[in-house]
């Protein structure tokens, strides 16, 4: 299946599924569209019986720099929560994967980025793999 802001692979004869986070010029940062994707593709994947083996990965030099903020900033209380909702359905997603679950990190995995890795049943990192959490320097975290 093809999404907007997800690349979906199948390789090695389909036992392993590749979820490529497209969104690089944002390095990779979650709006509404990135969340749907990821959960639809989640899904794909966890019905397909012949796939063992998940892997999470940001397309261009980052992994994931976690919420992009136009998604709430200056925006209804609703929105916010609503976009929290999207976070945590992408969360259960992963979390009910029957296949082993591998977080392929370069670059930057920050907020919710690194809460990505953190959902991943395993994380491999290179060696510019950055992991941080900016929100606790403004408060929020």
């Amino acid at each position: 299946m093809k999404y907007e802001t997800v690349i979906s692979e199948r390789v090695k004869d389909g036992r392993v599924g590749i979820m490529t986070l497209n969104r690089p010029d944002k390095l990779n940062a979650w709006n509404r569209q990135l969340l749907d994707d990821m959960v639809n593709c989640l899904e794909e994947f966890k019905n397909d019986e012949n796939m063992r083996v998940v892997v999470v990965k940001g397309a261009g030099k980052h992994f994931s720099a976690g919420m992009d903020f136009t998604e709430v900033l200056d925006k209804p209380l609703d929105v916010g929560r609503a976009f929290l909702r999207r976070c945590s359905n992408m969360r259960e997603a992963l979390h009910s994967m029957p296949q082993i679950t591998i977080a392929a990190v370069r670059g930057t995995a920050a907020a919710f980025g690194t809460h990505l890795v953190w959902y991943c049943d395993l994380a491999v990192a290179s060696e510019n793999a950055f992991f941080g959490a900016p929100p606790i320097n403004v408060g929020i975290g």
